[in-house]
C-alpha cells in the first residue's frame, strides 16, 4: 500500500470504470458495479485492490496466493485466475496495469496559477491553466504550453519553446531547446546546456561553440539529474 503522506489515492472506482481506463473487457458474469479501491502487486495486494498477472514460471503461485479481488490478465491465462476474482482481460496487462494505477495514484501538482515569487519576462508567452511555482524564471522569447506544471526554481531560458500538458520537477534547466507535449522532466535535469568540445592547442584548450539545439518530442520522460547537452 503507498504511503498515504506521500500519495493521494482517488478512487474507489467500480470494475466497468477500470476496464474503461485500461481498455481491458470484463470476463463473462463479472459484476460490473463491484468497487475497487485500490491497486497492488499479486504478493502484496490486499482485498478491494486490482492487480495483473503475466508470467506463469515467476509469478503463478503469487497468483494462486494473491488477496487482489480483481486481476489484470491476457486472455491465455484468464483461467489461471482463482476462482471467485474478478478477471478484467487485457492485450498488455502491464500496460493495463500502469494506467489503472495512474487513476489510483495521478501525479500530484498544485493548483493551476501563477506563483508571485516566479520571474517572467514580458515577452514571453503563456498558454492557459499553468501552474508555475516559486522561484522559476521564464527568460524573453519563451513559450509554454496549455496546462503545463513548471516547478519551484526551474529556470526557462530565452527563446526555449514547451509543448501543452508538460510536467517538470524543481529546479530544471532548460536552454536552446524545443520541448513537445506531455513531456515530464524530473527535478534537477539539465537540458540544452553547453556541450563538452574544445581544439586542443600546448597553449590551452579552446572552446567550440556548441551551435546546436536539442529537440524532445512527445510523451518523454527524463529522469532526475540528467543531462542532455546541445550538439
Amino acid at each position: 500500500m503507498a504511503d498515504p503522506r506521500f500519495f493521494n489515492r482517488q478512487g474507489p472506482f467500480t470494475l466497468g470504470q477500470i476496464a474503461s481506463i485500461c481498455d481491458g473487457t470484463l470476463a463473462e458474469g463479472t459484476n460490473a458495479e463491484a468497487l475497487i479501491n485500490d491497486v497492488g502487486a499479486l504478493a502484496e495486494a490486499e482485498p478491494g485492490s486490482v492487480s495483473f498477472f503475466l508470467n506463469p514460471k515467476k509469478y503463478g503461485e503469487a497468483l494462486s496466493a494473491t488477496k487482489a479481488d480483481a486481476v489484470i490478465v491476457h486472455a491465455d491465462h484468464a483461467a489461471r485466475v482463482p476462482d471467485g476474482k474478478a478477471v478484467i482481460v487485457a492485450d498488455n496487462p502491464h500496460k493495463a496495469y500502469a494506467l489503472t494505477a495512474q487513476a489510483f495514484y495521478p501525479r500530484a501538482v498544485s493548483a493551476p496559477g501563477i506563483s508571485p515569487h516566479a520571474v517572467i519576462d514580458d515577452s514571453a508567452t503563456l498558454g492557459e491553466g499553468l501552474t508555475i511555482a516559486p522561484g522559476v524564471v521564464v527568460e524573453a522569447g519563451a513559450e509554454i504550453g496549455d496546462g503545463t506544471v513548471i516547478g519551484a526554481n526551474t529556470v526557462v531560458g530565452r527563446n526555449v519553446k514547451i509543448g501543452r500538458e508538460c510536467w517538470f520537477g524543481p529546479q530544471v534547466s532548460l536552454s536552446h531547446c524545443l520541448v513537445g507535449d506531455r513531456v515530464v522532466i524530473h527535478t534537477g535535469a539539465r537540458i540544452g546546456q553547453d556541450g563538452f568540445g574544445f581544439a586542443i592547442d600546448l597553449a590551452g584548450h579552446v572552446g567550440l561553440p556548441q551551435l546546436g539545439r536539442v529537440i524532445i518530442q512527445d510523451g518523454v520522460n527524463i529522469g532526475a539529474n540528467s543531462c542532455v547537452d546541445r550538439g
